[in-house]
């Protein structure tokens, strides 16, 4: 699984603020911090298959905030294929639920 955090926000200033921010948090808590990629596109998600972060600062400012909020719903509501057992017999589904829906998280609820 992809463990990137990925950041929806209005400019890179902005993103990279957060990050040092949220490292600075880490060092205090002594945790290990994230891997944190801003989303300067769409395209930053193509071919993802899961994607999970966060919305910040003047997000809600940007021209193609419209399309990277498709582009999450589509990927994050696909249908999770199915694992079967070696032996072909008692299928067994995976489902995978990383977005509560918090205000501010990138939930299916777009």
């Amino acid at each position: 699984m992809n463990d990137n955090c990925y950041i929806v926000s209005g400019n890179r200033v902005e993103f990279e603020e957060y990050c040092r921010r949220k490292f600075d948090e880490n060092v205090a808590l002594g945790t290990k911090p994230k891997s944190y990629v801003y989303v300067e596109s769409a395209d930053r998600l193509r071919g993802m298959n899961v994607v999970h972060g966060f919305f910040i600062g003047t997000y809600k400012q940007r021209p193609d905030i419209a399309e990277i909020k498709e582009r999450i719903l589509v990927i994050n509501t696909r249908t999770k294929p199915s694992i079967f057992s070696p032996k072909g017999m008692n299928p067994v589904s995976v489902w995978l639920d990383e977005f509560p829906s918090i205000v501010g998280s990138m939930s299916t609820k777009v």
